[in-house]
């Protein structure tokens, strides 16, 4: 049955992306320094 190997791939890939999305930390700072970096590529 398709579903029995499509369900825990599906949650495993679902939970997965939690983790990642958990362990990726920034902070206001780091976000004003990153769009001080790309204007500055941006500006000629």
């Amino acid at each position: 049955n398709l579903a029995t190997l499509f369900l825990p791939i599906y949650c495993g890939l679902y939970l997965l992306g939690l983790v990642i999305v958990s362990k990726y930390r920034i902070t206001r700072e780091d976000h004003d320094a990153h769009l001080a970096q790309l204007n500055a590529r941006k500006a000629p």
